[in-house]
């Protein structure tokens, strides 16, 4: 039997499982990873326009 995923032909009857989590799985991993850590600069920058409007509502009273 074989498997095609992410771009990666394995062959399950083999056992060959781990040519697929390497390169399947590590490449989702590393994506999530970007993706996360993209989020957490969203957020940071969100925080940080969060401030300065405070502060700007704060100078202009």
């Amino acid at each position: 039997m074989v498997f095609k995923g992410f771009g990666v032909f394995v062959n399950i009857s083999d056992g060959i499982l781990s040519d697929f989590n390497d390169l399947g799985c590590g490449m989702f991993l590393k994506a999530k990873k970007q993706l996360m850590i993209k989020m957490e600069e969203c957020k940071s920058l969100e925080n940080e326009k969060k401030d300065l409007e405070e502060k700007l509502a704060e100078m202009s009273l």
